[in-house]
């Protein structure tokens, strides 16, 4: 089913900026009502699609609509944000302190679902009894997708506004290979400004939900990694860079034509995971600062390299994209007041980000994350 394709207008539109948004935003709004059902905001959502060729503005009418109908009302404090320079890096790192799921419950599973069979990333939760205020917006990613192949929904427990995750709509296991790529690449296209950034599809490599293929999406986020300073760099023939980057670990940052470094991360994933198959893994950062040019962060990771020692104790789960680029998220320490925790963490945040970071990452020295990354870079043979 063709369900109204954007076509080459979407890419006049990608180009108009904020007057567009800002004209779209005025014509189409969802009215704040709690009954209004899944079925009736997709057709106000897909106007706004077939208005636009854009995938942004749909969700910026979906936010509006779950800020004026209570979506956030179960977070009583927000969290607390702390800043540190590295002068070793050249960048800010930064350190979260999040409050948000201090009263987090998950939520009864469907009742049609089996404990086996249940996935909170499928689409069945959507506006489902257990989630009653949950609606998404459903949209075809892809060159070749005439049906909606995905979905898009606000986290419950955002890290900033405009905090998304985007799922396929077939339950598929987790996957870090050029298909992952190619979705995200494929919905920066038509999300001009946003960041996709993704967990891995290995358990303690920065993995989250293995069962369902998803990724983060944010409206306005950026991560200190964006801003680090390049190491070395190669160019391919086809335009692509890759460059390793001075960091606390492996990451090769890849720049060019969008379909050519799609080509050139799977090949660099695929030269990591080569070197220990089933548990080698990366997570990524991608953006598309123009409709020419995608940036992608590829960070290299591995399960035996984790968390230990006292920073386990304040942090025992498992670490992702979003830490590994350079904002550590911590739960408040229990037996501190609110003061007292922004007190202790402004003293000993910047040491436990860096050792968080470096801890998870398969190499910490300069030189040999060097090494490491032009290795992996030989292997795929893309300078």
């Amino acid at each position: 089913m063709n369900w109204c394709p954007a076509g080459s207008k979407a890419v006049q539109l990608i180009q108009t900026g904020a007057a567009v948004r800002d004209q779209v935003q005025s014509s189409f709004e969802v009215p704040p009502r709690l009954e209004i059902s899944q079925h009736e905001i997709e057709r106000i959502l897909d106007q706004v699609w077939c208005s636009t060729g854009r995938f942004d503005i749909p969700l910026e009418v979906l936010e509006r609509w779950s800020h004026a109908v209570g979506y956030y009302e179960h977070i009583r404090q927000p969290n607390d944000l702390l800043v540190f320079p590295c002068e070793q890096l050249k960048v800010n790192l930064r350190l979260q302190i999040n409050y948000t799921r201090l009263d987090y419950k998950a939520p009864p599973k469907a009742e049609s679902k089996s404990e086996t069979e249940y996935c909170p990333l499928c689409y069945y939760n959507v506006a489902s009894k257990q989630k009653p205020l949950l609606r998404a917006f459903r949209l075809a990613i892809g060159k070749c997708a005439s049906d909606k192949t995905h979905f898009a929904h606000l986290t419950p427990f955002p890290l900033c506004l405009g905090h998304f995750v985007l799922n396929r709509l077939a339950h598929e296991p987790m996957q870090l290979d050029k298909d992952a790529i190619n979705d995200a690449l494929a919905f920066l296209a038509l999300a001009p400004g946003w960041l996709v950034a993704s967990n891995s599809d290995v358990e303690w490599a920065g993995a989250s939900i293995l069962t369902h293929h998803h990724a983060q999406v944010f409206r306005e986020l950026r991560l200190p990694l964006e801003d680090a300073t390049e190491h070395s760099q190669c160019t391919s023939q086809d335009g692509v860079t890759a460059s390793v980057l001075h960091w606390l670990g492996p990451v090769l940052r890849v720049a060019g034509p969008p379909d050519a470094v799609a080509v050139a991360c799977s090949k660099l994933i695929n030269a990591w995971k080569s070197t220990d198959a089933g548990r080698a893994t990366c997570n990524f950062l991608a953006r598309m600062p123009g409709p020419d040019t995608a940036v992608v962060h590829v960070i290299l990771r591995h399960p035996q390299y984790r968390t230990y020692g006292s920073p386990a104790e304040i942090k025992p789960e498992g670490v992702g994209i979003i830490e590994m680029a350079g904002e550590v998220i911590v739960p408040p320490l229990p037996h501190l007041t609110r003061s007292e925790n922004k007190d202790y963490f402004s003293s000993v945040g910047y040491e436990l980000a860096a050792q968080i970071i470096g801890m998870n990452s398969p190499e910490t020295d300069p030189e040999r994350c060097l090494k490491l990354c032009e290795d992996v870079l030989a292997m795929a043979g893309d300078c």
